[in-house]
């Protein structure tokens, strides 16, 4: 069991590692490393640095600047159309709590189209996950239902749970898929 001491740590590094939610950390400096972009922010960094501790998901190769936003929007891309696969018609936000990169998903006539640098909204469900946990579904090395259970994820603001629901069916278990 992690003490109080160590988790306010984490929690203090997490914070480091979160931007305002204007400008993502691929592309601007940092003006104030403890604004926090989003609510649930750094309790998803601790638990995916937790993560990481357990085995859970794998430590990243750090990649700054344009070749880390062009690695996220490429993960990005292939879990919105996975996601889609799932969701249909919805319309959803994400947030890459590592970088503070907001990105909308729409609807479009050849499947979802993903967007980035957007402004957040507060009318639209929104999908908060790590740049680990993107890797680590994409290359089926963790599930959806485990990265529930272990909180590697938080979808905020999703009446309907229809979210939630298609990533857990974009990514099931394997004994269950």
């Amino acid at each position: 069991m992690r003490g109080w001491l160590s988790r306010l740590a984490l929690t203090g590094m997490a914070a480091l590692f979160l931007q305002q939610a204007s400008a993502c950390g691929y592309h601007a400096s940092v003006n104030n490393p403890f604004t926090l972009t989003y609510p649930g922010s750094i309790s998803l960094a601790v638990a995916t640095r937790e993560a990481l501790d357990d085995n859970i998901v794998r430590s990243l190769l750090p990649v700054q600047g344009v070749f880390g936003f062009k690695r996220s929007v490429g993960w990005l891309n292939r879990l919105v159309e996975e996601l889609g696969r799932q969701s249909g018609d919805l319309e959803y936000q994400i947030l890459v709590v590592n970088s503070g990169l907001w990105s909308s998903v729409r609807p479009g006539d050849q499947g979802p189209l993903l967007e980035t640098h957007i402004e957040p909204s507060s009318s639209e469900p929104v999908l908060l996950i790590s740049e680990e946990l993107l890797s680590a579904l994409l290359l089926r090395q963790v599930d959806s239902s485990n990265a529930s259970d272990r909180s590697l994820f938080d979808v905020k603001n999703d009446p309907g749970d229809r979210l939630r629901q298609s990533l857990l069916r974009a990514f099931p278990s394997q004994s269950s898929g």
